[in-house]
């Protein structure tokens, strides 16, 4: 719907168009920036995050970079996709930082900690609670 109230139908051609001119002009701006930072050869750049999951980025991305770029796929345990690299980056920093000054964070305290890793749980007799009390149980 526009401003004025008119109501406009997109194809998916048009969507699609849309998208791809803005991701093109995103990189093209990356490449720039980067261009103005350094006057040094950049012999490799890494993509990563959500955007890179968007069918057809790969194309993108050669045009404007070439065979200097690639992207890089999360591999993480717990992390499956690449939208969360920015999330999982943010904890690493923060760990690593908290890790430089000797420091330790967590959500739960000590005592409950202890609690939490001492209790031994009831496994139901189903075939799951089965194979996980061969795997887990002591």
């Amino acid at each position: 719907m526009t401003k004025t109230g008119e109501h406009i139908k997109i194809n998916q051609y048009e969507v699609s168009e849309i998208i791809y001119s803005r991701i093109r002009e995103i990189l093209e701006l990356s490449k720039k920036q980067i261009n103005l930072l350094t006057k040094k050869d950049i012999s490799y750049i890494i993509i990563t995050g959500g955007t890179t999951e968007i069918e057809g980025f790969s194309r993108v991305y050669k045009e404007i970079f070439g065979k200097m770029a690639e992207v890089s796929e999360v591999t993480e345990l717990g992390v499956r996709n690449n939208r969360f690299s920015s999330a999982l980056g943010i904890i690493k920093l923060y760990h690593n930082k908290l890790k430089f000054r000797d420091l330790v964070a967590t959500t739960i305290n000590e005592t409950s900690q202890e609690q939490l890793f001492s209790e031994k749980r009831k496994i139901d007799n189903s075939l799951l609670g089965k194979v996980y009390s061969y795997f887990f149980d002591n």
